[in-house]
């Protein structure tokens, strides 16, 4: 599974920017529920595309687990897939659904989602894309036992 992303380095900052033109303009912060922080486990199943013509692809499921620190509304995820290294995004969540981004150089991604079941469930779609290939990832976990 890639997760590693090189190229297009707008992405975090447009949407980093996005985020705080919203809150300067008025609107309403995100009220930070539920709290989400701590460690989380469960799986990501993956579809990594080719745009070459000459790669169709891969996709699979893999492990995963998921530590979250939260301060307020701001979330900060170190996402760590089985046999690969952690990457960090940072978002806001609210009302029990949440946004994140990618804020390393090397990865660009996006990822929404919601937290169900009174925040003991998290479900999110992962996206990213590079110069010859893009990757959707379904995204389920839960508190480990």
């Amino acid at each position: 599974m890639r997760f590693k992303v090189i190229g297009l380095l707008v992405v975090p900052f447009v949407l980093a920017a996005g985020a705080g033109i919203l809150l300067s303009q008025g609107m309403d912060e995100p009220d930070g529920l539920p709290d989400i922080s701590g460690d989380w486990v469960g799986k990501a199943k993956y579809k990594d595309y080719g745009m070459t013509g000459n790669d169709e692809g891969d996709k699979g499921a893999v492990p995963l687990e998921v530590e979250v620190e939260q301060e307020g509304p701001e979330i900060l995820l170190g996402i760590t897939p089985e046999g690969d290294s952690t990457f960090t995004m940072s978002g806001l969540i609210g009302d029990g659904h949440f946004f994140a981004w990618s804020d390393s150089e090397e990865e660009i991604a996006f990822m929404i989602g919601h937290v169900k079941k009174k925040g003991k469930q998290i479900k999110g779609t992962f996206l990213s894309g590079q110069y010859d290939r893009c990757t959707e990832v379904k995204i389920s976990l839960k508190r480990p036992k």
